[in-house]
């Protein structure tokens, strides 16, 4: 066996008995280090304004006169991140914040960010000031808890912190006609996938320190960007032993990261069904909708018209409808998707593109205008 592969061993294994060591006392964190204190900061509500993380480390003690930071000896701190479910080790982004910081003439009582370590590192923090301190993994799922806040002493110190990763799930669509009765044949199009990604911010349990002499205090991460990968592919719908059609798998969202993937589905002589399966939907249920045939369909074209009064379709508008399928949750109410909406679209050269959901029991259509282009 290779040395790098005893290595990993030897750290999996101390992983284990460090998180059952934690187990046995009660504590899902705190394996070595003084306890946190009384009131620790588990449960810290969101600031209002949090000064922008900065970096911590320990100073050394200045001659002629002390340093806030000054403290005569350090700690190093080695951090194992096992994932929650299967008990091996992660590799992930974190942060570690100090809790508890006095005051001193500068900034304010509080917390402050005293290391990050990227997914390809190895979490180890040198020089830091005795204290209690607290891991924020933003790479878990969304509903995941940061592991406890847990002490650091002078020394080596090694801690052992679960890892919630966000999980997948089969999706599925059940469709139906007008009298409940299930329906399986249609062509589906898979389209692209859109990935939403957040950048780390300040965590609600933390309350940084702040500047007392800034007039004004920035919030640290929290731009978000977006991706979209993946092709367009259109193909018979598949169907699973349940009835439904398959929409493959979906993961939840993270703590800083969400999805969504469309699909539409095309049935002979009745209206097209679209909709987007969601991160946040991941694990939740399944859709449902209700397909109509296109003979009981609205006539939305006679509801859409141009500034001057003339119907949009007169002009040469496409007009399309669609059915959005709604979210089945377990153990609610089953709709059978007799309230799932529709959804029209617009698009006329020259105009900006018309897009409004009508709700299923609306008894009266309503009329829409269309607005001019700006040029």
């Amino acid at each position: 066996m290779s040395r790098r592969a005893l290595a990993a061993a030897a750290a999996l294994v101390l992983a284990a008995a460090l998180l059952a060591r934690t187990a046995c006392r009660g504590d899902d964190a705190q394996v070595a280090g003084p306890p946190a204190p009384a009131g620790s900061r588990d449960a810290r509500p969101e600031p209002t304004r949090p000064q922008r993380p900065r970096v911590e480390r320990a100073e050394p003690e200045a001659s002629g006169g002390a340093s806030p930071h000054a403290v005569a000896q350090v700690g190093e701190l080695r951090i194992v991140v096992v994932d929650a479910d299967a008990g091996t080790p992660v590799r992930t982004d974190l942060r570690l914040w100090r809790l508890g910081v006095p005051e001193d003439a500068e900034f304010t009582a509080g917390d402050v960010l005293a290391g990050e370590s990227a997914s390809d590192a190895e979490p180890v923090f040198r020089d830091l000031v005795p204290g209690t301190y607290r891991v924020q993994l933003d790479g878990q799922r969304r509903d995941a808890e940061d592991p406890p806040a847990f002490g650091v002493a002078a020394g080596e110190v090694m801690q052992a912190v679960r890892f919630a990763a966000p999980r997948s799930f089969e999706m599925s669509f059940f469709a139906f006609d007008e009298e409940g009765r299930a329906l399986t044949e249609a062509s589906s199009k898979s389209g692209r996938r859109r990935t939403s990604e957040m950048h780390p911010g300040v965590p609600t349990w933390a309350n940084p320190r702040q500047s007392k002499s800034a007039e004004t205090v920035g919030v640290g991460g929290g731009g978000r960007f977006a991706t979209s990968s993946g092709t367009v592919a259109r193909d018979r719908a598949r169907v699973r032993p349940s009835g439904a059609f398959d929409l493959g798998t979906q993961a939840e969202s993270g703590r800083t990261s969400s999805s969504r993937h469309a699909w539409s589905f095309t049935f002979e002589g009745r209206l097209a069904a679209q909709l987007d399966v969601r991160s946040e939907d991941a694990g939740r249920g399944d859709y449902v909708a209700v397909v109509p045939l296109l003979a009981n369909v609205p006539r939305f074209d006679e509801h859409v018209f141009l500034p001057d009064g003339r119907r949009a379709v007169e002009a040469g508008a496409k007009i399309e409808a669609c059915v959005i399928p709604v979210l089945r949750t377990e153990g609610g109410a089953d709709p059978l998707g007799w309230t799932a909406p529709f959804r029209v679209t617009c698009a006329l050269d020259g105009y900006e593109r018309l897009e409004v959901t009508v709700a299923r029991d609306t008894a009266t259509i309503p009329d829409w205008t269309m607005k001019a282009a700006a040029r």
